[in-house]
C-alpha cells in the first residue's frame, strides 16, 4: 500500500479463516483485498487462474512468506524497460562446503579447494507477468511459478531477472521467522 497499490488479491486455502479474519477488505490498511479461494492446493501460479478477470496490466505476484524491503516501483520500471514477458526477482545465496572440493579426472586430482563457498542465485518468490502469462493458465489446476516460467521460457519468451537488494527474508521456517520478527522494527521503522 505505501508503494501505490491499492487493489490486492491473497490466495488462500489453508488457515483461510483466521486470514481473512486479520486481512478483512483492506480498508485499515488504505487498500482492497479480495481473496482466490482455493478448495485444492494449486501451487504458487495456479490460483491466479481464479482471478475474477484478466489485468489490463502486469502484476506482480508475491509468495505470501516472504518480508521484504523491495521497491516494487523500482520493479515494475525495471521489468517495463527490460521488455520481458516475465521478471522473477532473484536473491544471492552463500553455500559453504565444510570439507575439502576434490576436482579429479580418470582418478588424477586436479584441484582441491578447502571448505569452498559457492554463491547461486535463487528465486527470491516474487515476479511480474504481462497480462498473456495468465493465458497460459489451465483453470483450477495445480502449477507451481518455475514451471510456469520454465515453460515461458521454453515457448521463448523473455524472462528477466531483477536482483533484490536490501532487506529479504523467507519466514517460512521458525528461525527465519523470528529473525524477522526481531528485524522488524528496525528495517521497517
Amino acid at each position: 500500500v505505501g508503494q501505490g497499490f491499492s487493489t490486492i488479491f491473497l490466495s488462500v486455502n489453508h488457515l483461510s479463516d483466521e486470514i481473512e479474519s486479520h486481512f478483512a477488505d483492506g480498508c485499515r490498511w488504505g487498500a482492497a483485498i479480495e481473496y482466490l479461494r482455493e478448495d485444492q492446493r494449486l501451487g504458487t501460479a495456479g490460483p491466479l487462474s481464479l482471478l475474477p478477470e484478466r489485468p489490463r496490466q502486469p502484476i506482480i505476484v508475491m509468495n505470501g512468506d516472504i518480508l521484504t524491503s523491495l521497491d516494487f516501483r523500482g520493479l515494475l520500471a525495471f521489468h517495463e524497460e527490460s521488455g520481458a514477458t516475465v521478471t522473477m526477482c532473484v536473491r544471492p545465496h552463500e553455500f559453504c562446503v565444510p570439507f575439502g572440493v576434490v576436482d579429479f579426472k580418470d582418478n588424477l586430482v586436479s584441484s582441491i579447494t578447502e571448505k569452498p563457498t559457492y554463491t547461486y542465485h535463487i528465486n527470491a518468490g516474487i515476479y511480474v507477468l504481462n497480462p498473456e502469462v495468465l493465458d497460459a493458465l489451465a483453470a483450477v489446476t495445480y502449477l507451481d511459478m518455475p514451471d510456469l516460467l520454465n515453460a515461458q521460457v521454453a515457448l521463448g519468451k523473455k524472462v528477466a531477472a531483477y536482483p533484490v537488494e536490501g532487506y529479504w527474508v523467507d519466514v517460512g521456517r521458525v528461525s527465519e521467522l523470528e529473525q524477522a520478527n526481531a528485524d522488524f522494527r528496525f528495517v521497517f521503522a
